[in-house]
């Protein structure tokens, strides 16, 4: 199996071998919504190499090692978090296997997007494990299809099913742009953001951001939200600098989605935003501003490494007179690889819990130290 690291898709892989039995003796197509890096759909081949469905994985790098891994087998595999609108009413068998580290909302999310997958008389699976949420989310299957059995329990974990009978499709919103918005002011304009639940802070402007929004420079020329989430600092950017160009990315589909829907609110019309393994597509040094929060986690654990990429990228990235503005937690310490990627490197703002850096002349990597 082809596996991307800063996708946490092999915590759910301990499920992989009964779900594909149990799906294998089923019959018609089958739609894994939360598929990561293919792993379910290829164990699936391997027992009926004519089962065909669709793989659908919210994060690059998952969706690429879901391609490799899928390759040469009846298998869509497409970027999108729980299904895209076409894709209603197409499957006979919908799998949740439940992320349980995006919160009970994205969950439900996804249980709604099995019910809307699914034709009618078809099964939804769900597994997961019993100290992580299972018996919450077997209840939002029941609340979701109105019938539920339990198929297998062991191990610490547990797989429950539902079939979707004749009825109204379930309320509460699937697709980005049925979440609604929260606001925050900046440069004395109300700001809209898009929500989505399974995009970092999720109707609220966390204070990180808030940092980062309120050290950005008022700026023309070419800026970047490296990272952009749902589009806080990228509106604010623009805002800031009508007269700039801005773009703004991310690894995430659920993310670059809710980001273009908050430009959309706000009338933004300077700004580029499309999806990006971390600086791929984008020039080198190619930019006078960019800002960035680094995550911390991979999943529900604690991982420094995509921080690393995304600072060494944006040295990559940005113009010899340029800054880059990096806002860290107190769970972060960031201070010596910045150190070894741009020769000027001088806080700008700071609290109990958050610090931004302003970062100057990057340094190639023939001369980075160490």
């Amino acid at each position: 199996m082809v596996a991307s690291g800063d996708c946490p898709g092999q915590l759910l892989d301990r499920h992989l071998d009964p779900l594909a039995r149990l799906i294998s003796a089923e019959s018609g197509a089958i739609i894994d919504l939360c598929g990561w890096d293919g792993g379910l759909c290829s164990a699936i081949s391997s027992m009926i190499p004519a089962a065909a469905g669709a793989c659908n994985s919210h994060l690059i790098g998952s969706e690429r090692s879901a391609r490799a891994n899928l390759e040469g087998a009846d298998w869509e595999v497409r970027s999108a978090f729980g299904i895209d609108r076409h894709q209603a009413g197409q499957f006979e068998i919908a799998v949740v296997r439940a992320p349980y580290w995006l919160g009970n909302r994205s969950v439900e999310v996804l249980v709604r997007a099995a019910w809307m997958s699914l034709a009618e008389g078809g099964l939804a699976y769900l597994c997961g494990q019993t100290s992580r949420g299972l018996r919450t989310f077997a209840r939002m299957l029941r609340s979701t299809f109105g019938n539920i059995s339990n198929v297998r329990a062991e191990g610490g974990s547990g797989i429950v099913k539902a079939r979707r009978e004749r009825g109204d499709p379930p309320g509460g919103p699937i697709f980005v742009g049925d979440f609604g918005s929260f606001g925050f002011e900046s440069g004395r304009r109300d700001v809209a953001v898009a929500r989505h639940p399974a995009v970092f802070s999720d109707g609220v402007l966390d204070n990180a951001s808030r940092m980062l929004i309120e050290s950005l420079p008022d700026a023309s020329g070419r800026q970047l939200d490296l990272g952009c989430g749902s589009g806080a600092v990228a509106a604010a950017m623009s805002i800031r600098s009508p007269d700039s160009l801005v773009t703004a990315v991310d690894v995430s589909a659920p993310a670059v989605e809710a980001c273009r829907e908050t430009m959309r609110l706000n009338g933004l019309a300077n700004v580029d935003v499309f999806p990006s393994y971390f600086g791929e597509n984008l020039a080198d040094r190619n930019f006078d501003i960019i800002a960035c929060y680094p995550p911390f986690h991979v999943g529900p654990h604690v991982s420094h490494e995509p921080a690393r990429r995304l600072i060494q990228e944006a040295a990559r990235l940005l113009d010899a007179g340029g800054t880059f503005l990096v806002v860290q937690s107190s769970a972060q310490s960031h201070e010596a690889l910045l150190e070894s990627c741009f020769a000027d490197v001088r806080p700008v703002a700071s609290s109990r819990s958050h610090r931004v850096h302003a970062c100057s002349e990057p340094l190639s990597p023939t001369s980075t130290p160490g």
